[in-house]
């Protein structure tokens, strides 16, 4: 028999009705219906009813995203199709003070000129601080807002503008049929699935097939337990890489932990900590945090079963994240019998090579593909 885990990106849910990568990045780059409330949220999809001092943070970080993105893309050349993605890994490499890389200060005095105007309504204000200092440039304010302010206020943006994009019913499921019947399959032995994806489609595709992770709730919070993968047999580890829209850190008894609410009224368990939901965005910048909390044990668990895994069949994935890619060589290298099944209707497009004795293409979308057609790959 042989085994069998599954690799799924965020194009797998297109056909149920989220927005692509590009589609979300213009929207967060362009729309007008957001404010920044009063508890640091960004809502998004609400229209304003009346201006206040708030939506000038609203346009200002709208302002430095594309800034952001803009710099990006003049850096590469080719030029690149710059997504939310680039722009947050950016912010975020700036935001956790990395000036000790000299990409990340040169590319902060290119785009000092720029940030004069934008976070500067009187020039002459200029004020100095070991921020400034540490990178050799000045650092402008403005009577209320800092560039650090800034900085975190546009990674708060995108997280929240992609959670909220994200927390939307499927339009139907019925495409993800293959997946479906490969869970009920039993000339396989499903090691587990693993996902990069913050919706919750699979959940509510496998809901009887597949182990999350957490505890049954206690208190209206599911609390996070990685032992469930390992005690629970019968069931599929479903592991999220990337984290969810559905997962937040809750005080529990002095003590943060990861957890699900399991009603939609959990104000009584908000903290400032709770507030955003544990998701994973960016491109670089997220291997570090691969090795932090829950996040550290996920990605055991990817190895682990990976490992155990003769196949592993892909879609929906553009081969962008670093620690994934090298995780899936290192498995690779190590079992020639090992390979990859590439659903993808253009492969090329996110494979550097198409010739690998290691890796089968299926060039079609995973909607359209049967799971008999994927098994007979496999023997």
């Amino acid at each position: 028999m042989k085994s069998v885990s599954f690799l799924f990106g965020s194009g797998i849910s297109i056909s149920g009705g989220l927005p692509s990568t590009s589609a979300i990045t213009e929207f967060l780059l362009s729309t007008k219906k957001v404010f920044h409330h009063t508890d640091n949220t960004f809502i998004f999809d609400e229209p304003r009813i009346f201006l206040t001092k708030k939506d000038e943070i609203v346009q200002r970080v709208q302002k430095l995203l594309d800034i952001l993105r803009s710099s990006i893309d003049q850096n590469f050349e080719p030029p690149l199709t710059i997504n939310y993605e680039d722009i947050y890994a950016l912010a975020d490499e700036i935001d956790r003070k990395r000036y000790r890389n000299p990409l990340v200060r040169k590319f902060l005095k290119e785009i000092d000129p720029q940030l004069r105007k934008l976070l500067s309504k009187d020039e002459d204000r200029i004020l100095d601080n070991l921020y400034a200092e540490q990178l050799g440039i000045p650092l402008y304010l403005t009577e209320d807002y800092s560039f650090d302010e800034l900085i975190s206020w546009a990674k708060d943006y995108i997280h929240y503008g992609v959670e909220q994009l994200l927390w939307k019913e499927p339009k139907s499921l019925d495409y993800l049929h293959s997946i479906l019947e490969a869970c009920k399959d039993d000339q396989i032995n499903i090691k587990a699935i693993f996902t990069l994806n913050h919706d919750l489609f699979l959940e509510q595709l496998l809901t009887n097939h597949i182990e999350i992770g957490f505890n049954e709730a206690n208190d209206d919070i599911q609390l996070w337990n990685s032992n469930k993968f390992t005690d629970n047999h019968n069931r599929i580890p479903l592991l999220k890489l990337h984290g969810s829209i559905n997962w937040h850190n809750f005080k529990v008894k002095g003590v943060y932990r990861l957890g699900i609410p399991t009603r939609t009224d959990w104000n009584h368990y908000k903290t400032y900590e709770s507030q955003k939901s544990v998701i994973l965005i960016g491109s670089s910048n997220k291997v570090s945090d691969y090795y932090q909390d829950t996040f550290f044990e996920l990605h055991n668990l990817f190895k682990k079963y990976l490992f155990q895994s003769d196949y592993l069949i892909i879609s929906g994935y553009g081969f962008g994240d670093i620690g994934i890619n090298l995780r899936i060589s290192e498995w690779l290298i190590n079992g020639r019998h090992r390979k990859v099944i590439l659903i993808h209707p253009d492969p090329k497009s996110v494979l550097r090579s198409t010739e690998q004795d290691n890796i089968i293409l299926l060039k079609q979308k995973i909607d359209d593909i049967q799971w008999s057609e994927i098994l007979s790959m496999m023997r």
